[in-house]
């Protein structure tokens, strides 16, 4: 851990770190006086100097995390003359970093939110017809001069594709894989020959950035024949068994 303060004593451009391959832990470097917002269940380590302060929250927001069993939003911070540190996770994923300053028009999914420098607020939470009844979250842009590089840190359940779409570009991806996208995205539902996994699939035509969570729809995946051919001998066993048993009581 003293390698990596030292590391970022001398180059103080970029103040975080993603550790792991697959189930990634992002570790933060706070400078005196700087500080963080992410959950209170997200915090897996930090140092003794850091402190912790709750964000004030509606009546509203209160009831909705109560209701859903999520933790508040809190602010970690450095009060003190020496650096300090800390590791966060809210998933068994990976971890992406937006810099809000060059991609404030991103929306994504909320609950994947995992931590986002202190001073950025979220506009109203927006819905997309194509994309079903899911509300979007996405920052406004910083007026803070104090922010330099705003950065927004958000952490997926499954393996992510970053793609860069670029000016009428198209592609048609399941519905529940759309992670976050930037607003020129413009979603469509497609006109697909197989129309029985249509309502399924959608179609987003570029520019813009489009996040892609590996993640399949229940509704596409193919049956196990497999299971299905064991389900079937099982039903055959105990037909034929129920068979045999009455045969056997009714006979003479």
């Amino acid at each position: 851990m003293e390698a990596f303060v030292e590391e970022f004593k001398k180059a103080q451009e970029s103040k975080f770190e993603i550790i792991g391959k697959e189930h990634q832990i992002l570790q933060l470097v706070l400078f005196p006086g700087e500080s963080i917002e992410t959950y209170s269940n997200s915090l897996i380590y930090m140092s003794p100097n850091l402190k912790k302060r709750n964000k004030s929250q509606s009546i509203k927001d209160s009831f909705l995390n109560f209701v859903s069993n999520t933790q508040g939003e809190v602010e970690y911070y450095n009060d003190t003359e020496t650096i300090g540190y800390m590791g966060i996770s809210r998933r068994i994923g990976k971890v992406i970093v937006i810099n809000s300053s060059l991609n404030s028009d991103i929306y994504f999914k909320p609950e994947h939110l995992l931590a986002n420098s202190t001073g950025l607020a979220l506009e109203k939470k927006k819905k997309f017809l194509e994309l079903g009844f899911r509300a979007w979250s996405k920052f406004k842009p910083s007026t803070d001069p104090k922010l330099k590089t705003p950065q927004i840190f958000l952490q997926t359940s499954q393996g992510l594709i970053e793609k860069e779409l670029g000016t009428n570009e198209e592609i048609i991806l399941t519905r529940s894989s759309v992670f976050a996208f930037s607003s020129k995205i413009k979603f469509s539902n497609p006109q697909l020959q197989f129309k029985h996994q249509t309502p399924s699939f959608i179609r987003a035509k570029g520019p813009g950035l489009l996040y892609i969570e590996n993640k399949q729809d229940p509704a596409n995946q193919l049956p196990n024949t497999r299971n299905i051919a064991l389900i079937a001998i099982f039903w055959i066993y105990v037909i034929l068994s129920l068979l045999v048993w009455n045969v056997g009581i009714f006979q003479p």
